[in-house]
Protein backbone atom coordinates (compact mmCIF):
# COMPACT_ATOMS: atom_id res chain seq x y z
CA UNK A 1 0.00 0.00 0.00
CA UNK A 2 1.38 3.68 -0.97
CA UNK A 3 1.66 5.74 2.07
CA UNK A 4 1.11 8.71 0.74
CA UNK A 5 3.00 11.37 2.72
CA UNK A 6 1.13 14.77 2.64
CA UNK A 7 3.12 16.25 5.72
CA UNK A 8 5.17 15.81 8.53
CA UNK A 9 2.97 16.62 11.94
CA UNK A 10 5.23 16.46 14.59
CA UNK A 11 3.44 16.40 17.94
CA UNK A 12 -0.12 17.78 16.79
CA UNK A 13 -1.21 18.86 20.21
CA UNK A 14 2.10 20.32 21.02
CA UNK A 15 1.89 24.31 22.06
CA UNK A 16 5.48 25.79 23.58
CA UNK A 17 6.35 29.55 24.48
CA UNK A 18 8.18 30.61 21.66
CA UNK A 19 11.31 32.06 23.62
CA UNK A 20 12.43 28.56 24.26
CA UNK A 21 14.94 28.09 21.78
CA UNK A 22 15.19 24.42 22.23
CA UNK A 23 11.88 22.94 20.87
CA UNK A 24 13.11 22.13 17.36
CA UNK A 25 12.80 18.39 16.07
CA UNK A 26 14.51 16.91 12.96
CA UNK A 27 13.23 13.76 11.37
CA UNK A 28 13.65 10.87 8.23
CA UNK A 29 10.04 10.45 7.12
CA UNK A 30 9.51 8.44 4.05
CA UNK A 31 12.82 9.72 1.87
CA UNK A 32 12.19 13.42 3.24
CA UNK A 33 13.90 15.31 5.58
CA UNK A 34 10.93 17.67 8.09
CA UNK A 35 12.18 20.08 10.71
CA UNK A 36 9.22 21.22 13.05
CA UNK A 37 9.58 23.52 15.53
CA UNK A 38 6.92 26.39 17.90
CA UNK A 39 4.41 28.21 15.67
CA UNK A 40 5.52 31.92 16.17
CA UNK A 41 9.20 31.31 16.54
CA UNK A 42 9.83 33.15 13.22
CA UNK A 43 10.57 32.74 9.38
CA UNK A 44 11.86 29.04 8.41
CA UNK A 45 15.33 29.85 6.28
CA UNK A 46 18.16 27.23 4.94
CA UNK A 47 21.20 26.41 2.56
CA UNK A 48 24.04 23.69 1.95
CA UNK A 49 26.68 24.31 4.87
CA UNK A 50 29.38 24.39 1.97
CA UNK A 51 27.55 27.71 0.72
CA UNK A 52 27.13 29.62 4.34
CA UNK A 53 29.92 32.06 5.06
CA UNK A 54 28.32 33.48 8.45
CA UNK A 55 25.23 35.63 9.31
CA UNK A 56 22.01 35.66 9.24
CA UNK A 57 20.23 32.88 6.45
CA UNK A 58 18.37 34.73 3.80
CA UNK A 59 17.32 31.40 1.75
CA UNK A 60 13.54 31.43 3.11
CA UNK A 61 11.57 29.47 0.30
CA UNK A 62 10.20 26.32 2.31
CA UNK A 63 7.28 25.00 2.22
CA UNK A 64 5.51 24.55 5.73
CA UNK A 65 2.04 23.89 7.51
CA UNK A 66 0.95 24.90 10.49
CA UNK A 67 -1.19 22.78 13.16
CA UNK A 68 -1.52 22.45 17.06
CA UNK A 69 1.07 25.24 17.62
CA UNK A 70 4.06 23.21 15.87
CA UNK A 71 4.75 24.58 12.36
CA UNK A 72 6.82 22.23 10.37
CA UNK A 73 8.98 22.82 7.10
CA UNK A 74 9.28 20.27 4.63
CA UNK A 75 12.70 20.28 2.95
CA UNK A 76 12.18 19.15 -0.62
CA UNK A 77 15.14 18.10 -2.87
CA UNK A 78 17.85 17.95 -0.49
CA UNK A 79 21.13 15.83 -1.21
CA UNK A 80 21.93 12.35 -0.18
CA UNK A 81 24.48 12.84 2.71
CA UNK A 82 24.95 16.19 2.49
CA UNK A 83 25.21 18.79 5.60
CA UNK A 84 22.54 21.82 5.35
CA UNK A 85 22.50 24.98 7.84
CA UNK A 86 18.99 26.63 9.17
CA UNK A 87 17.85 29.22 10.92
CA UNK A 88 14.84 30.56 12.45
CA UNK A 89 13.44 33.71 13.11
CA UNK A 90 16.73 35.33 13.87
CA UNK A 91 17.74 32.40 16.13
CA UNK A 92 20.80 30.47 16.21
CA UNK A 93 22.42 28.77 12.99
CA UNK A 94 22.52 24.95 13.26
CA UNK A 95 23.05 22.55 11.12
CA UNK A 96 22.26 18.85 10.23
CA UNK A 97 22.71 16.13 7.58
CA UNK A 98 20.54 14.41 5.07
CA UNK A 99 20.88 10.16 5.26
CA UNK A 100 23.95 8.93 3.91
CA UNK A 101 24.79 5.28 1.71
CA UNK A 102 27.76 4.60 4.36
CA UNK A 103 28.08 0.94 5.45
CA UNK A 104 29.46 1.38 8.58
CA UNK A 105 27.34 3.74 11.10
CA UNK A 106 25.87 4.43 14.71
CA UNK A 107 22.51 5.44 16.21
CA UNK A 108 20.99 6.06 19.18
CA UNK A 109 18.03 4.16 21.16
CA UNK A 110 15.95 5.37 23.80
CA UNK A 111 12.68 3.69 25.17
CA UNK A 112 9.95 5.77 27.19
CA UNK A 113 11.34 9.26 27.72
CA UNK A 114 8.31 10.28 30.08
CA UNK A 115 8.23 12.30 33.17
CA UNK A 116 7.83 10.34 36.38
CA UNK A 117 4.44 11.65 37.56
CA UNK A 118 5.64 10.67 41.29
CA UNK A 119 8.53 12.55 41.52
CA UNK A 120 8.20 15.04 38.42
CA UNK A 121 12.40 13.31 37.55
CA UNK A 122 13.42 13.52 33.65
CA UNK A 123 16.11 11.31 33.01
CA UNK A 124 17.10 12.06 29.12
CA UNK A 125 19.20 14.45 29.56
CA UNK A 126 21.79 12.23 31.31
CA UNK A 127 21.53 9.98 28.86
CA UNK A 128 21.85 11.85 25.50
CA UNK A 129 25.28 13.12 27.59
CA UNK A 130 26.43 9.26 26.10
CA UNK A 131 26.19 10.57 22.70
CA UNK A 132 29.28 9.69 20.30
CA UNK A 133 28.96 10.02 17.35
CA UNK A 134 25.30 8.44 16.36
CA UNK A 135 23.31 9.62 13.21
CA UNK A 136 20.17 9.77 14.92
CA UNK A 137 17.81 8.75 17.30
CA UNK A 138 14.94 6.54 17.81
CA UNK A 139 12.56 6.95 20.75
CA UNK A 140 9.99 4.17 21.00
CA UNK A 141 6.92 6.44 21.68
CA UNK A 142 5.50 8.23 25.13
CA UNK A 143 7.88 11.30 24.91
CA UNK A 144 6.32 12.79 27.77
CA UNK A 145 3.54 11.21 30.27
CA UNK A 146 0.33 13.75 29.68
CA UNK A 147 0.16 14.92 26.20
CA UNK A 148 -1.62 18.03 27.35
CA UNK A 149 0.37 18.82 29.94
CA UNK A 150 2.67 22.16 28.31
CA UNK A 151 5.09 21.81 31.17
CA UNK A 152 5.84 18.38 30.28
CA UNK A 153 6.57 19.32 26.40
CA UNK A 154 8.94 22.38 27.76
CA UNK A 155 10.67 20.12 29.77
CA UNK A 156 11.00 17.36 27.11
CA UNK A 157 12.82 20.02 24.63
CA UNK A 158 14.72 21.98 26.78
CA UNK A 159 16.43 18.01 27.83
CA UNK A 160 16.83 17.48 24.19
CA UNK A 161 18.66 21.14 23.97
CA UNK A 162 20.82 21.32 21.10
CA UNK A 163 20.90 17.39 20.44
CA UNK A 164 17.08 17.74 18.89
CA UNK A 165 18.55 20.73 17.30
CA UNK A 166 20.93 18.72 15.14
CA UNK A 167 20.22 15.75 15.44
CA UNK A 168 17.19 13.67 13.56
CA UNK A 169 15.14 11.98 15.81
CA UNK A 170 12.35 9.90 14.97
CA UNK A 171 9.34 8.82 17.54
CA UNK A 172 6.82 6.61 17.05
CA UNK A 173 3.02 6.87 18.88
CA UNK A 174 2.57 5.64 22.58
CA UNK A 175 -0.39 5.28 24.61
CA UNK A 176 0.57 8.41 26.34
CA UNK A 177 1.72 10.55 23.91
CA UNK A 178 1.88 10.83 19.39
CA UNK A 179 5.20 10.35 17.60
CA UNK A 180 7.29 13.22 16.16
CA UNK A 181 7.17 11.45 12.64
CA UNK A 182 3.14 11.66 11.78
CA UNK A 183 2.11 11.74 7.95
CA UNK A 184 -1.77 11.82 7.28
CA UNK A 185 -4.46 9.47 6.43
CA UNK A 186 -5.53 5.84 7.97
CA UNK A 187 -2.03 4.84 8.76
CA UNK A 188 -0.87 8.26 10.30
CA UNK A 189 1.58 6.66 12.58
CA UNK A 190 3.46 4.74 9.75
CA UNK A 191 6.42 5.36 7.98
CA UNK A 192 10.12 4.39 6.63
CA UNK A 193 13.51 5.54 5.84
CA UNK A 194 16.46 4.32 5.09
CA UNK A 195 20.38 5.06 5.89
CA UNK A 196 23.53 3.47 4.87
CA UNK A 197 22.65 -0.45 3.62
CA UNK A 198 19.45 -0.21 6.81
CA UNK A 199 15.70 0.22 6.40
CA UNK A 200 13.59 1.74 9.37
CA UNK A 201 9.69 1.03 9.67
CA UNK A 202 8.24 2.94 12.20
CA UNK A 203 4.86 1.64 13.67
CA UNK A 204 1.89 2.17 15.06
CA UNK A 205 1.31 -0.09 17.97
CA UNK A 206 -2.03 1.32 19.12
CA UNK A 207 -3.35 0.48 15.90
CA UNK A 208 -2.03 -2.70 15.25
CA UNK A 209 -3.53 -4.11 18.71
CA UNK A 210 -6.83 -3.55 16.23
CA UNK A 211 -8.45 -6.88 15.57
CA UNK A 212 -10.91 -5.22 12.36
CA UNK A 213 -10.18 -7.13 9.22
CA UNK A 214 -10.27 -3.82 7.22
CA UNK A 215 -7.83 -2.46 9.93
CA UNK A 216 -5.53 -5.47 9.99
CA UNK A 217 -5.44 -6.08 5.68
CA UNK A 218 -4.43 -2.19 5.72
CA UNK A 219 -1.53 -2.86 7.78
CA UNK A 220 -0.31 -6.31 6.19
CA UNK A 221 -0.17 -4.59 2.77
CA UNK A 222 1.57 -1.72 4.17
CA UNK A 223 4.06 -4.24 5.38
CA UNK A 224 4.46 -5.83 2.66
CA UNK A 225 5.11 -3.31 0.20
CA UNK A 226 7.13 -1.66 2.45
CA UNK A 227 9.01 -4.96 3.00
CA UNK A 228 9.53 -5.58 -0.72
CA UNK A 229 10.57 -2.52 -1.88
CA UNK A 230 13.48 -2.50 -0.07
CA UNK A 231 16.77 -4.02 -1.15
CA UNK A 232 18.52 -3.10 2.09
CA UNK A 233 20.63 -5.89 4.33
CA UNK A 234 19.65 -4.42 7.86
CA UNK A 235 15.98 -4.34 9.05
CA UNK A 236 15.23 -2.64 11.84
CA UNK A 237 11.47 -2.16 13.21
CA UNK A 238 10.81 0.54 16.02
CA UNK A 239 7.16 0.75 17.93
CA UNK A 240 5.50 1.09 21.48
CA UNK A 241 4.48 -1.39 22.79
CA UNK A 242 6.56 -5.12 23.15
CA UNK A 243 6.00 -7.88 21.49
CA UNK A 244 7.35 -10.05 23.95
CA UNK A 245 6.12 -7.99 26.97
CA UNK A 246 7.68 -8.57 30.14
CA UNK A 247 5.76 -7.49 32.82
CA UNK A 248 2.67 -9.28 33.80
CA UNK A 249 -0.33 -6.90 32.27
CA UNK A 250 -3.55 -8.77 30.83
CA UNK A 251 -3.77 -5.77 27.95
CA UNK A 252 -0.03 -5.67 27.54
CA UNK A 253 0.07 -9.62 26.70
CA UNK A 254 -3.54 -9.83 24.45
CA UNK A 255 -2.36 -7.03 22.18
CA UNK A 256 1.55 -9.21 21.89
CA UNK A 257 -0.81 -11.79 20.82
CA UNK A 258 -2.67 -10.23 18.42
CA UNK A 259 0.28 -8.67 16.61
CA UNK A 260 2.12 -11.80 16.69
CA UNK A 261 -0.58 -13.48 14.79
CA UNK A 262 -1.34 -10.67 12.63
CA UNK A 263 1.89 -9.57 11.65
CA UNK A 264 4.35 -12.25 12.92
CA UNK A 265 5.78 -13.14 9.59
CA UNK A 266 6.89 -9.52 8.75
CA UNK A 267 8.42 -9.26 11.94
CA UNK A 268 10.76 -12.37 11.82
CA UNK A 269 12.35 -10.71 8.39
CA UNK A 270 13.15 -7.57 10.73
CA UNK A 271 16.66 -8.00 12.31
CA UNK A 272 15.75 -6.35 15.77
CA UNK A 273 12.20 -4.96 17.16
CA UNK A 274 12.86 -2.02 18.86
CA UNK A 275 9.86 -1.06 21.43
CA UNK A 276 9.30 0.19 25.00
CA UNK A 277 6.20 1.15 26.77
CA UNK A 278 6.71 -1.52 30.18
CA UNK A 279 9.71 1.05 31.44
CA UNK A 280 11.93 -1.36 32.42
CA UNK A 281 15.14 -2.64 30.23
CA UNK A 282 15.33 -6.62 28.27
CA UNK A 283 16.76 -8.50 25.44
CA UNK A 284 14.37 -10.97 24.46
CA UNK A 285 14.40 -13.84 21.77
CA UNK A 286 11.26 -16.05 20.48
CA UNK A 287 10.18 -17.74 17.16
CA UNK A 288 13.15 -16.04 15.20
CA UNK A 289 12.48 -12.87 16.18
CA UNK A 290 14.88 -10.26 18.10
CA UNK A 291 13.09 -7.58 20.77
CA UNK A 292 15.14 -4.94 22.52
CA UNK A 293 13.19 -3.23 25.10
CA UNK A 294 14.39 0.07 26.53
CA UNK A 295 13.07 2.72 28.98
CA UNK A 296 14.85 6.29 29.20
CA UNK A 297 12.51 7.67 32.08
CA UNK A 298 12.33 7.60 35.87
CA UNK A 299 9.39 5.41 35.94
CA UNK A 300 10.44 2.21 36.45
CA UNK A 301 8.95 -1.23 36.72
CA UNK A 302 11.17 -4.65 36.92
CA UNK A 303 11.11 -7.64 34.58
CA UNK A 304 9.30 -10.59 35.25
CA UNK A 305 10.65 -14.05 34.81
CA UNK A 306 9.75 -15.21 30.96
CA UNK A 307 11.48 -17.48 28.98
CA UNK A 308 11.80 -15.84 26.20
CA UNK A 309 14.05 -12.77 28.16
CA UNK A 310 18.03 -13.33 27.83
CA UNK A 311 18.71 -10.50 29.63
CA UNK A 312 17.25 -7.06 31.75
CA UNK A 313 18.36 -4.45 33.77
CA UNK A 314 17.23 -1.79 35.81
CA UNK A 315 16.55 1.67 33.93
CA UNK A 316 16.98 4.25 32.74
CA UNK A 317 18.99 3.30 30.18
CA UNK A 318 20.78 4.56 26.61
CA UNK A 319 21.14 1.89 23.60
CA UNK A 320 24.08 2.75 20.82
CA UNK A 321 23.71 0.38 17.54
CA UNK A 322 26.90 0.28 15.39
CA UNK A 323 25.75 -1.18 11.70
CA UNK A 324 28.40 -2.48 9.59
CA UNK A 325 28.71 -4.45 6.44
CA UNK A 326 28.56 -8.33 8.11
CA UNK A 327 27.53 -7.01 11.96
CA UNK A 328 24.82 -4.96 13.89
CA UNK A 329 26.31 -4.79 17.75
CA UNK A 330 23.36 -3.40 20.03
CA UNK A 331 25.40 -1.64 23.21
CA UNK A 332 23.40 -0.89 26.55
CA UNK A 333 24.59 1.40 28.77
CA UNK A 334 23.09 2.40 32.05
CA UNK A 335 23.01 6.45 33.68
CA UNK A 336 26.64 6.18 34.70
CA UNK A 337 27.96 5.09 31.49
CA UNK A 338 28.15 1.66 32.66
CA UNK A 339 27.80 -1.09 29.52
CA UNK A 340 24.94 -3.85 30.69
CA UNK A 341 24.15 -5.84 27.95
CA UNK A 342 26.74 -5.92 24.59
CA UNK A 343 25.08 -8.05 21.72
CA UNK A 344 26.20 -9.05 18.75
CA UNK A 345 24.25 -9.73 15.62
CA UNK A 346 25.84 -11.08 12.36
CA UNK A 347 24.37 -11.52 8.84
Amino acid sequence: MQNILALFIAVISLILPVENPQDVMISYVDEQTYISYATGAGEFCFMQEDAYDGGDLDACSVETETLGGRTTAKLAGLEQASRYVYQIGNGQVHAFETPSNEKTFSFGFLGDTQMDPDSGKLAMRELLEQLTDERFLLIAGDLVNDTSNKTEWKSFFMQGGDVFADLPVMSVAGNHAAGVNQTKGKLAGFSSFEYGDAHFVLLDSNLMGNTEAETVDMIQTYLKDDLAATDKKWKIALMHHPLFPVNQNPKDAQRAKTMLEQYGAYFKQMDVVLCGHEHAYARAQSDGILQIMGNASEKQYAAVDMEYIAASAPGPVYTRVQVEEDTMTILTFDRDGKQVDPYVLQK
